[in-house]
């Protein structure tokens, strides 16, 4: 999940307790942002995504040669 730390739609704290009742969740606050953080911080945005789904892929590749 992410959230932007001046985003009046989807305050922190709501984003904060949104990620809590998502299972394996992770919350990341772009501190520069509104709502459309991945407009106000495009570059981060698109680095922190990138990232995240690639540690999920190697996570799960790893996870599945263990079984093989």
């Amino acid at each position: 999940m992410a959230g932007g730390r001046h985003d009046w739609i989807t305050p922190v704290e709501a984003s904060i307790l949104i990620a809590e009742k998502i299972p394996d969740s992770e919350l990341i606050i772009f501190e520069k942002s509104c709502h459309y953080l991945f407009i106000d911080e495009n570059r981060e945005f698109i680095f922190k995504d990138f990232f995240f789904l690639k540690r999920e892929i190697w996570n799960k590749e790893k996870a599945a040669s263990r079984k093989a």
